[in-house]
């Protein structure tokens, strides 16, 4: 479990955060933060298998939910561009 102190002050203060507690707090961003900063300090590496709805899956699956919802007030670009995509699977 992780720990933080913090000094300077009047007095200490020890704080115990749960690491559950912590990651549900965190939205995908900066869950992706947490992701490279692990790859940044060796912890992780780009070879990594990540299953089906792991974190980076997820966040694909919200962007794309994001723009299915968004539809109707997509330029004619970037309606053709995702359109240029699709094709390619």
């Amino acid at each position: 479990m992780p720990r933080f102190n913090e000094y300077d002050l009047d007095f200490d203060i020890d704080v115990n955060i749960s690491v559950n507690d912590f990651l549900s707090e965190c939205d995908s961003h900066e869950i992706n933060d947490i992701i490279n900063w692990l790859k940044r300090n060796g912890e992780l590496s780009n070879n990594d298998v990540w299953e089906a709805n792991s974190l980076p899956h997820e966040m694909f699956l919200e962007t794309v939910d994001k723009i299915a919802q968004n539809y109707y007030i997509l330029s004619n670009e970037e309606q053709e561009l995702i359109e240029k995509i699709a094709k390619r699977f």
